[in-house]
């Protein structure tokens, strides 16, 4: 896109939320980029409107008001994120700006952008397929179980 509406105006600002920031450095250094690239690693920025995925992109008029916004990316959806550009370049965006609200506090102390780290397999708590296996003997063959993640019952095999 910036390739495209660069020469109209169009800015990019990428906000880097990574809490290393060598990390979002070394991979600039390695992609091609013309956007301005803004780090900011306590979230103040996403906090401030309201982010609940990764990533979101808030689309700015000339007066510098946010009338677009667009939660994650659906390639399916790529026309109507350039019609919104092509809008705003125009100068035929939306005349009221969007109320966007500050995020909450997360309950957890996990920020949308961090719930990655939560999938990661190393923060399962048992990752040890053996030891999996074992609980799953174990539960099933004890006297009336319910057969460990099945249904049916344990042990004798009286029921």
């Amino acid at each position: 896109m910036l390739a495209s509406y660069g020469g109209r105006g169009l800015v990019v600002v990428a906000v880097d939320l990574d809490e290393a920031a060598d990390a979002g450095a070394r991979f600039l250094k390695d992609t091609p980029n013309e956007f301005v690239h803004v780090p900011d690693p306590q979230g103040r920025i996403a906090g401030t409107y309201g982010l609940t995925m990764m990533p979101t992109s808030v689309l700015f008029d000339r007066e510098g008001h946010p009338v677009y916004r667009h939660d994650g990316f659906l390639e399916n959806r790529t026309t109507e994120y350039e019609r919104h550009i092509v809008e705003l370049l125009d100068n035929r965006g939306p005349a009221t700006a969007l109320n966007l609200v500050p995020a909450e506090s997360p309950r957890l102390g996990v920020r949308p952008w961090e719930r990655g780290v939560l999938a990661d397999p190393a923060m399962a708590l048992n990752r040890d397929p053996l030891e999996i296996e074992f609980d799953e003997h174990i539960y099933f063959s004890k006297e009336a179980s319910s057969g460990g993640r099945g249904f049916g019952g344990g042990g004798c095999g009286c029921n």
